[in-house]
Parts: structure tokens; sequence; C-alpha cells
């Protein structure tokens, strides 16, 4: 049977060098983007690559709409009988020069990268066949080590704050619903600017490295329901790409890397994606050079 794969946010960036890659080496690749035509949509992204002898579907998918899931899942139900690989990599986050409000940038970035990959994740998950592979994309950020040696606390107990975060996004007791009140925790704190007070971190990154740190515990999550589940072998990942600024959606102004820089990122993403048949790597936190990081206590390798 052919394998098949999904990739989120593909039509420019890490998205589209992960399905460059993948089309290399599996039958069937689906780029997806919320516009086929806006913005280097997801059409000129597919022509782009036919231009160079690959040849990805299309689908759109807005990770924020629940119908446009549905449809996805749809298409991938009746045209090819289940889904593979699914490499969820849209996000978004915003750069210093924003001048939204840190509360606008925390929900909307929550909302994205946490909330949008979760939903995605509730609806192709049943789709998924026995040996299936997913990656949810990261970054360095993830690290929940970052909320006690990187924030600058205001009180002393600030950082116990911290640690006692740490200790409840690490915790074998986390459930869903218990990740979900976290992750709404901080955006309603930032709403009344009580984050730090509150343990979380401060600062331009602070919204999208929250982000961040719930993907990575939510994958953990993921793994632990999915090892329960009659259908074999299916494996949850996320990755840390490696050290780049790329243009991550209508909130940012960063002019995107190079290609070059953008391909070496997309490697630790194929990688976890294409991972052998009982694999042991599962539910880890994967560096860009495809090395397991302990996600409460590291250590961090190069970022480069």
């Amino acid at each position: 049977m052919a394998l098949v794969a999904v990739v989120t946010g593909a039509n420019k960036g890490i998205g589209y060098e992960i399905v460059k890659c993948l089309c290399s080496r599996i039958e069937v690749v689906v780029l997806t983007s919320r516009n086929a035509e806006h913005e280097r949509g997801g059409l000129e992204a597919v022509a782009a690559l036919n231009d160079e002898n690959l040849f990805p579907k299309y689908h759109v998918l807005d990770i924020l709409d629940e119908k446009s899931i549905f449809k996805l899942r749809d298409y991938m139900s009746s045209n090819f009988g289940g889904l593979d690989i699914l490499v969820n990599n849209a996000g978004i986050a915003y750069d210093a020069t924003s001048t939204d409000p840190f509360a606008v940038q925390a929900k909307r970035t929550l909302m994205t990268n946490y909330q949008g990959t979760k939903m995605v994740c509730d609806i192709l998950f049943p789709i998924l066949r026995p040996g299936a592979r997913v990656v949810n994309v990261s970054s360095s950020m993830g690290w929940f080590g970052h909320l006690t040696t990187e924030t600058e606390f205001t009180a002393p107990g600030d950082k116990i704050r911290a640690q006692q975060l740490i200790d409840q996004m690490s915790s074998p007791e986390l459930t869903e619903a218990r990740l979900a009140e976290l992750m709404e925790d901080f955006v309603d704190s930032a709403a009344r600017g009580a984050h730090l007070q509150q343990g979380w971190p401060g600062g331009w990154m602070a919204p999208y490295a929250v982000s961040k740190m719930g993907l990575c515990a939510l994958t953990r999550l993921q793994q632990r329901r999915l090892s329960t589940d009659p259908r074999e072998d299916i494996v949850v990942n996320s990755v840390h790409t490696g050290s780049v600024t790329e243009n991550l959606g209508q909130w940012t102004t960063e002019e995107q890397p190079s290609q070059a820089a953008l391909a070496r990122c997309a490697r630790s993403s194929v990688y976890a994606a294409l991972l052998p048949k009982g694999t042991n790597i599962r539910g880890e936190f994967l560096w860009h050079d495809n090395t397991v990081i302990d996600l409460v206590k590291g250590p961090l390798p190069s970022f480069m």
C-alpha cells in the first residue's frame, strides 16, 4: 500500500521543504495551506514543485476552521483510505517589532499553534493507519526548562510558580483537559498583565514559547493515548527544526531565510516522519540533529 502524507502550512518555508523531501521518498504527499492562490498560495507552491518533477497533491486547510479540517479528513479517507504521515507544521509567530498588545499576541498564538494543531489531530487521528507517524513541529523554545532558566522574575515566588508549571506539564498524571487549562491560564493572565506572577515567561517571544511548550506536552499525552490504541505502532513526536527566522504568518514581518537554511531545518521533521517500524522514539522531543532531548532536564545541545 502506498504511503500517504499530509503536511500543514506547506506553501512556503519549512513546510514547503518538508513536502519537497517527502515527495522524493514516498508515493503520495498532500500539500496544504490556508489559501490556494493568495500570498504564495498552495497552487503556486505545487506548480513550483512540479517544475522540479515533484508532484504533490493539494488541498486547502485552515487549521482554525473545523469544517476545513473535516473536508480534508473526508478527502483523505475517500481518495486514499486513510493517512500514514501527518506533519503539523502550520503556525504563527510575532516578531519584536509588532505593535499588537501582548494579550492579543498571546491569544492568537495559542489559538493557532496549540489549539489549531490539537483540533487537526483530534479530527485526523481517527483515519491514521497502523504504523502511522505524526510530527508536531515545535521549537527550541518548547523546552520546559526555559521557564526557570531564561525568565527574568520580578519576585522570589515567581520562580517557584514557574517550577510548578514545569512539574504540571511534565507530570505522568497530566491530562489533555488539564493541559488546556494551563494554556488558557497563560492567555487569561496575559490579558490581566499577571503572567509573570503566575510563573509564565515575558517578552515578545513568550506567546510562541508557551504555545510550543504546550505542543510538546500534548505530544507526550497523544503518544500515551495511542500506545493503547488497537492500531499498532502509531508514533507521535515533536521536533525542533533548528535556529532560523521564518515568516510564519500574517502577524509577523520577518523576512524568510535562505532556501538552504530552510532545507536544513526540514531534516528533523522528515526524519521523524519516516521513523522505522517498531521505533522506540515515541512521544519524544527531537533536536534539529535528531537527538532526543529530555523536555525537563535537557541538556540542550547547540542551537545551530
